[in-house]
């Protein structure tokens, strides 16, 4: 069922809200990795990418494959991101309806979220839109943010070119990581 792939964010604290799979999006990412191994997923690989850390994993997620891109803080190390990649989805409209769908129910509250749906399907796409999408040239995407005062999304749905990729975040650590980048850019100005 789809519902079971989408974290939980029943937590307390204004930090725990920001879940994947329901554990907090926070703490090292070899131990998010750990944490989502007990569950099931198979560890792939550590991906040498400059300014950050980043470890794949396989396996399913609302009933598809999957792969699961965690990425921390070279630093620190510290989670913020965490990318789902439906890589053998063949019904695109129809994995990004029924995930949009489910969101949009699960995260409804006003006071808590705020949903971004302004570059959303509105409508079944023609081919013309799919034939964009398909070449790069267009895509969808929906996002939630918490009402935290962080200018940082907490989820982005999108169906892209590469197929559907869903997103999760902590806007606190990834606002943290960006100031720090952003200061050290400056230092060179």
């Amino acid at each position: 069922m789809l519902i079971a792939g989408i974290c939980n964010s029943n937590a307390q604290t204004s930090d725990d809200i920001f879940t994947f799979k329901g554990i907090p999006i926070k703490g090292s990412v070899s131990e998010f990795s750990r944490k989502l191994q007990q569950q099931g997923y198979k560890y792939e690989y550590v991906a040498p990418v400059s300014g950050e850390e980043q470890v794949g994993l396989t396996g399913k997620f609302m009933g598809q494959d999957v792969y699961i891109y965690l990425f921390g803080d070279k630093n620190s190390h510290e989670t913020y991101h965490i990318l789902v990649f439906f890589y053998k989805a063949k019904e695109y409209i129809t994995i990004y309806r029924d995930i949009r769908n489910l969101l949009s129910q699960k995260y409804n509250d006003p006071h808590k979220w705020t949903i971004d749906n302004t570059s959303d399907m509105k409508e079944y796409p023609n081919m013309e839109t799919i034939e964009a999408i398909r070449q790069g040239n267009y895509r969808y995407y929906y996002r939630i943010f918490g009402n935290n005062n962080v200018d940082r999304p907490y989820i982005i749905l999108t169906w892209l070119a590469e197929g559907i990729v869903l997103e999760y975040y902590n806007p606190y650590t990834l606002d943290k990581i960006v100031k720090k980048e952003d200061q050290r850019a400056m230092s060179d100005l």
